[in-house]
């Protein structure tokens, strides 16, 4: 892949789909139960709520891949940090505001300073719990704002190799977080749900991919018009980001993104029915998206999934 973005290879590692998840017993007042989900390839994502000095909750998600890495993903407000699951070593530390989303200069990525093909494993397997930790977060029972954020800076993984990756960062944004953030979002959601209405109503009988593309070109048809080209619809590109004129195997389909006043990248991906985002859906939307903005300060990838 050019323009020193990931491959197709680290695409194809990660994972499609969610998982299966359990309810444990929390540890005390000053926790929530966890939720551990146990994930269908392998694999498990541990969610645990704790209270903060603040009196607010915090989060921290225990990531275990397939292969056995584990990862530590801990919320702190804007600020997350990510950890290795066996030494506690943090890999970043970044912020995650309606404003932009920066890794924190002092925190140099710890997989940077390893050798190199010990580095790449590193950065690689932070990404893939990332992306497990994204399509988990997704499909949980109120998990609606779950936004994958990425840094606008790419750091290379292997000096002998083009590949490189940027920093991910998971949140759950409330209402008035995703509408700062991405300033169209509210009118994405409400046309969103009218037109679901809409079709339901007008054809009952449609279900699955025929209901989901009827209103994805309903969608298209209404924030297509007038054009706006900062706010995008059923865009075809390559996996570069190159704007395509005719549909391959390999093209991408961006349901409707749009570069914000805070020169952030919000790219919604639409899901009907059961469907849910997964980590490497939300990854080749990202590369996408860099291709074609690539002076952008960072990206925000989110599913929308009508409430009707």
């Amino acid at each position: 892949m050019s323009g020193g973005e990931p491959s197709g290879g680290l695409i194809d590692q990660l994972p499609r789909g969610g998982g299966r998840w359990a309810s444990l017993d929390a540890a005390d007042s000053d926790t929530e139960a966890p939720h551990r989900t146990l994930l269908d390839g392998g694999g498990e994502v541990l969610t645990l709520r704790i209270r903060s000095g603040r009196g607010d909750w915090d989060e921290q998600h225990k990531v275990v891949t397939p292969d056995g890495e584990s990862r530590l993903f801990e919320n702190d407000g804007d600020v997350q940090t990510i950890r290795d699951g066996q030494s506690g070593e943090v890999l970043s530390r970044t912020t995650f505001s309606p404003f932009g989303i920066e890794s924190e200069a002092t925190v140099q990525p710890a997989f940077l300073q390893a050798a190199p093909l010990v580095g790449a494993a590193a950065a690689r397997a932070t990404f893939e719990a990332a992306a497990l930790l994204f399509t988990v977060l997704s499909a949980r029972k109120g998990g609606f704002g779950t936004a994958l954020g990425m840094t606008a800076r790419s750091y290379a993984l292997d000096p002998k190799s083009d590949e490189k990756l940027p920093i991910p960062v998971i949140k759950q944004l409330t209402m008035p977080e995703l509408g700062q953030a991405c300033p169209r979002w509210n009118d994405v959601m409400r046309e969103t749900d009218r037109i679901t209405t809409e079709v339901r109503t007008a054809y009952p009988n449609l279900r699955g991919k025929e209901l989901g593309l009827v209103i994805h070109s309903r969608l298209a048809q209404f924030f297509g018009d007038p054009p706006d080209p900062k706010f995008i619809v059923e865009f075809l590109l390559t996996k570069e980001g190159k704007p395509e004129f005719y549909s391959r195997r390999d093209s991408l389909r961006l349901d409707l993104f749009g570069l914000t006043p805070d020169d952030l990248v919000c790219v919604y991906d639409y899901k009907t029915g059961t469907a849910e985002i997964d980590g490497r859906r939300a990854l080749e939307l990202y590369v996408a998206a860099k291709g074609y903005h690539p002076t952008a300060k960072g990206f925000v990838i989110v599913q929308v999934k009508p409430n009707t």
